[in-house]
């Protein structure tokens, strides 16, 4: 009984995983903007939403995330990247994301 105590006392003690490597965040927030373009998702919207989820204490980031790259089409691992991104990063995290713009009505 006293181990799982302890256990249980410790888990929050333990460090966090290291956030991923810039080379990998680089990929995840290219291939999330891509992703944002091919479903027509304005570059303003998708950062809106991330500062929603910064701004509000109660939001899961994590699972923000998740559902936001799978409403993309886009794989876990690259949701899972993302994620930590923002976890470690916060805002500065949207300065990987590279620039898009959407055609107009009329060029479509």
């Amino acid at each position: 009984l006293v181990s799982i105590v302890d256990l249980a006392l410790s888990l929050p003690l333990q460090p966090a995983p290291p956030p991923p490597g810039d080379e990998e965040l680089v990929r995840a927030a290219k291939a999330l903007s891509w992703a944002c373009r091919r479903a027509q998702v304005p570059e303003a919207q998708l950062r809106s939403r991330f500062v929603g989820w910064l701004a509000d204490p109660a939001s899961d980031l994590t699972t923000e995330v998740a559902a936001c790259c799978e409403q993309l089409g886009l794989e876990s691992s690259v949701a899972s990247i993302v994620g930590c991104g923002l976890d470690a990063l916060g805002g500065r995290f949207a300065a990987l994301l590279p620039s898009w713009q959407l055609p107009s009505a009329r060029s479509r």
